[in-house]
């Protein structure tokens, strides 16, 4: 008998703000084709079927038009009310997850020791990403010590410096799903799958991926004037072999400055 897929063919995407999509992030989604072409929809988020209000992580979100972290929660909301694959804005796709629709939800490293979000994939009613979305409802702004350990929900969202979503959900998955460990390799559990870095974020030259992530920061590249950096990312992006080798090295840095660097096992 042939497995039923777990995981329909819906790509969910976020967009708050109601400013236009950018032309580079236009450039990046196009490769979204490949997915289309293969009966995968796209349904984009935004504010015309959100209603801000699902708990005070939210509600403060939103307010303070911190339109980034608003994704944060409705991509876990969008996986479990619907089922499918999200996406950030800012990934390249490189080939079909048909293969990966059998499991009931997979995720990434995005370096050694952090959790990636930008590519997440879930069944319809996904337990893993019902916790997710528990852990917005209920901690987010708790003053207690929650679930999320050592890593206080005070330091992750309070005040100006607001972390991305790496951190709380790298956070929950070393609480909450046992004998996950932190060292960038596939490791299979009853609610989710967990794949290197290779495969969903940085890409592999050598073989087989499926998309990578390019970690925009268009903000910073409108505010400071460095067109030469500019053209020259733009250069790697149409040479993927020497962005995938200098975003090797830029996760190798930037793990080092995480709190989660000291609970690697390699």
């Amino acid at each position: 008998m042939i497995e039923k897929n777990k995981i329909p063919k819906i790509i969910h995407y976020c967009w708050f703000g109601g400013k236009e999509i950018p032309d580079k992030l236009k450039m990046i989604m196009s490769t979204w084709k490949i997915l289309e072409n293969s009966g995968y929809e796209l349904k984009c988020w935004n504010e015309s079927n959100c209603s801000f209000d699902e708990n005070e992580f939210v509600r403060r979100a939103y307010m303070e038009k911190r339109w980034g972290y608003l994704g944060d929660y409705y991509r876990a909301k969008a996986l479990y009310e619907y089922g499918g694959i999200y996406l950030d804005t800012d990934v390249f796709i490189h080939d079909k997850f048909d293969d990966l629709l059998k499991l009931p939800a997979f995720i990434g490293f995005s370096s050694d020791c952090l959790i990636g979000t930008a590519i997440i994939g879930a069944e319809k009613g996904s337990s893993f990403m019902k916790g997710i979305m528990n852990m917005y409802d209920n901690d987010a702004f708790a003053t207690e010590k929650s679930y999320l350990g050592e890593c206080s929900v005070e330091n992750i969202y309070s005040g100006e410096n607001w972390v991305p979503s790496n951190e709380p959900w790298t956070w929950y998955m070393l609480s909450n799903i046992k004998g996950f460990k932190l060292n960038n390799r596939v490791q299979s559990f009853d609610e989710v799958v967990v794949f290197s870095k290779k495969y969903f974020e940085l890409g592999n030259p050598f073989g087989h991926y499926y998309c990578r992530h390019d970690n925009t920061n268009l903000w910073r590249e409108q505010a400071l004037n460095v067109h030469p950096v500019v053209k020259f990312k733009r250069w790697l992006e149409k040479n993927p072999f020497f962005w995938m080798m200098i975003r090797r090295c830029k996760s190798k840095y930037i793990q080092r400055k995480s709190s989660l660097y000291k609970y690697r096992t390699m």
